[in-house]
C-alpha cells in the first residue's frame, strides 16, 4: 500500500479540498468497474467511479448556507451550491504513474462569493469566486 498527502494547490486535483488531502492505494486493484461514495465533513459530496483500466470521474457538490460577514449581523453572503467533474485516467508505466486530467468547475455557473474576509475594513467581505471554468493537467508519481 502507499500513501500520499496533497495539500495546497496540488490538493484541488481532488475538488475543493482546501485543507489537503490523504490518498491511500493499494496495489491490487478489483477486478471490475465500482463505484463509491464519499461523504466528508460538512456539506462537500463526492460521487467517484473508476474503471480497472485505470479511466475515472467524479462529479462534487458543495453546499454553503448563509452565514454573516462581520460581528454585527448586519451583512451577510447568500447560499451557493456549487457542482464540478473531474475526468482522468491512470496510467501505469513501469514503477511510474502518470494521470493527465479534465475538471470543470462551476458546472451551472453560480455566482457566489467563495472567499469572505470577515469584519473587512471598508465593508470589503466578498471575495466573488469563478464563473464556470475549465482546466487540466498532468500529475506524474513514481
Amino acid at each position: 500500500m502507499t500513501s500520499a498527502l496533497y495539500s495546497g494547490p496540488a490538493s484541488s486535483l481532488y475538488g475543493n479540498a482546501s485543507g489537503g488531502v490523504i490518498n491511500l492505494t493499494t496495489e491490487d486493484g478489483r477486478t471490475r468497474p465500482f463505484a463509491e461514495t464519499r461523504i466528508t465533513g460538512g456539506s462537500f459530496t463526492e460521487l467517484f467511479y473508476a474503471y480497472p483500466s485505470g479511466l475515472y470521474g467524479a462529479f462534487n457538490f458543495l453546499y454553503v448556507d448563509r452565514f454573516h460577514a462581520d460581528d454585527t449581523n448586519l451583512n451577510h453572503n447568500s447560499s451557493y451550491a456549487v457542482l464540478n467533474l473531474r475526468l482522468g485516467d491512470e496510467l501505469q508505466l513501469g514503477h511510474s504513474k502518470i494521470s493527465p486530467f479534465v475538471v470543470f468547475n462551476n458546472i451551472g455557473n453560480e455566482h457566489y462569493n467563495g472567499l469572505i474576509r470577515l469584519n473587512a475594513v471598508r465593508r470589503r467581505f466578498y471575495e466573488p469566486s469563478p464563473d464556470f471554468n475549465i482546466y487540466g493537467g498532468v500529475a506524474i508519481g513514481y
